[in-house]
This record gives structure tokens, C-alpha cells and sequence, in this order.
């Protein structure tokens, strides 16, 4: 009772003049303000709690798993092309008896208790090429001449393809121009690993254009950088060139959920490419053979 009597009696006292009373205003709005602030400063954290934390987890998670050695942890490391048992007698193919499967990590989405996408993985048992009855040869991808890539790479695009003397720069051995669906090339061009680079790269950039509504090319930058670099490994063409070590700050600034949808797009674009260059390297291959056979 005696806190709230000296309470009653500086806080609430008859004389409004009196200087008690103003000293005691400016006390408790000196201790009420600096208290509001804090309160609203640590709910502003909180409330944020789950959005930085899915963000750090992104980039720097506490837990990650990475292939010894390709994606099928040195199980196999000559696979080229892995389905389940399901899918290769959807295709038509039967698993050899006796075949050992090949355990990967499949990644799932999920919901989660707050309603945002999370990403798990579940084991999944696949089977390569090799172990079934469809044994395709895999395409070579070593020593492999770069001129030839580039002459298959432009016979299997879907998009026009025309040589000219001259590019927006000097330094470019192709150029993709969305506006005309046209892919130019550079005449007299001396060093065929530049070349298979460049036009790797710009290929990306029509697939890209090919599979979105919205085509801009600063945006799609990177992301045909990506597919340019992806496309030169598999077929065994020196990649030093492409500058990947750095995520460009347009990329660096999406959500979790946008980068995922971004590095989908480029991982589709990539795959369409790879798909068509390597089913032509096939046919050509089978048809030299029957040649020779002949």
C-alpha cells in the first residue's frame, strides 16, 4: 500500500504548479519511453526469427551432404544415367537380375508448421544404364574436338543460326538476339575452345528465352553462364573461362524459395541441350557404325 500512497500523492497531487509533479512526469516518461522502445525492438526480432533463420540456413547450414565422388557416392562412378525400377519398366527396359541398386539422396518439399517450403531427402535405390537390358554407350566426353561440338550443338538448336563479320563486342565469338530467334556466329574464328564457350553460353540464353514469358537478358546473365559452364564439362571442353565463383547480387538478395526456382530453370535448360547434343552424338555414332559394318 505505501508505493501506491507516494504514487497517488507526486503523481496525482492537487497543486498543478507544483514542481514535484513535473519532476515526477519527466522520471516516468523517461523510464517509459526507453522500456516501449525495447519492447517493440524485441518483438521486431522475434517476429523475424523464422525468416533469418531459413535465410542462414540457406547459405551456411549447420548440417550438409555432399557426394564423395559424383552423385552416387563413388558407388558407381561411371553411371551416366540413373532411374528406379519403376521408371525403367515404364521405358520399356528390364533391370538385369541380380543388379545392385544405387543409393542416392532424392530432395522432397514439405510444409512446414509455419507454412513455409522446407527441403527434406529421402533415400532413393536406382539402377544405371549399364545394369539394364537398354544398354546405351554413354557419349565420350573427354578429348573430344571442340569444332565438332559446336557443329553438332548448332544443328540440334531449335533457333536460326547465322554467321556474320562483326558482334555487339569485339570479344564475343557468339551472340543470341532474342528479337530475330537468331544465334550469330563469328567468322574466322581461330581458337575453337573459345568458340564451343561462346556458343554453349548463348545457347543457354535462347533455351532460357524458350522455356519464360519474360525474356531479359542482364537478368538471364549468369544463369546462361551456368548452362554455358554445365554444357563444357559434360563434353570435356576447358572451363576455366566462366566466371561462376561469384553469385551476382540480384541472385544474392532472392528468398530461399527464388534462388531454388532460379536454379531449377538453369538446371532445366541445361538438361534440354545436354539431351539434344547427346542423342545426336548417338546417332551419328550408330550410323558410322552401320557404315563400317557395310
Amino acid at each position: 500500500m505505501l508505493p501506491q500512497f507516494f504514487a497517488r500523492r507526486y503523481l496525482f497531487s492537487p497543486k498543478s504548479r507544483s514542481v514535484v509533479n513535473l519532476i515526477s512526469g519527466l522520471s516516468v516518461a523517461a523510464v517509459a519511453m526507453p522500456v516501449a522502445a525495447m519492447i517493440v525492438l524485441l518483438s521486431v526480432f522475434n517476429g523475424f526469427e523464422s525468416l533469418v533463420k531459413s535465410m542462414c540456413s540457406a547459405f551456411d547450414a549447420d548440417l550438409t551432404v555432399s557426394a564423395r565422388q559424383g552423385q552416387t557416392f563413388a558407388q558407381q562412378p561411371q553411371a551416366t544415367q540413373l532411374k528406379d525400377f519403376r521408371d525403367w519398366q515404364e521405358d520399356g527396359v528390364k533391370v538385369n537380375k541380380g543388379a545392385k541398386s544405387l543409393s542416392i539422396l532424392e530432395p522432397v518439399e514439405y510444409t512446414k508448421n509455419d507454412g513455409s517450403t522446407g527441403i527434406a531427402y529421402n533415400v532413393k535405390k536406382v539402377f544405371d544404364v549399364a545394369q539394364t537390358s537398354g544398354k546405351k554407350p554413354a557419349a565420350p566426353t573427354l578429348d573430344r574436338d571442340p569444332r565438332k561440338l559446336v557443329a553438332i550443338m548448332l544443328d540440334t538448336a531449335p533457333i536460326d543460326v547465322s554467321t556474320v563479320e562483326e558482334l555487339p563486342s569485339p570479344n564475343m565469338g557468339a551472340f543470341y538476339k532474342n528479337e530475330d530467334q537468331t544465334l550469330y556466329i563469328k567468322r574466322d574464328i581461330g581458337d575453337s575452345v573459345a568458340l564451343c564457350q561462346c556458343v554453349a553460353q548463348e545457347l543457354g540464353h535462347a533455351q532460357l528465352a524458350m522455356n519464360c514469358e519474360a525474356y531479359s537478358r542482364r537478368d538471364m546473365g549468369f544463369s546462361a553462364v551456368c548452362v554455358g559452364y554445365m554444357l563444357c564439362r559434360k563434353f570435356g571442353v576447358d572451363v576455366k573461362n566462366f566466371a561462376i565463383d561469384r553469385i551476382p547480387e540480384e541472385l544474392a538478395g532472392k528468398s530461399p524459395k527464388e534462388i531454388r526456382a532460379e536454379l531449377s530453370k538453369t538446371r532445366s535448360a541445361m538438361s534440354e541441350i545436354g539431351s539434344r547434343v547427346s542423342e545426336e552424338i548417338y546417332r551419328r555414332r550408330a550410323d558410322r557404325s552401320k557404315d563400317q559394318e557395310r
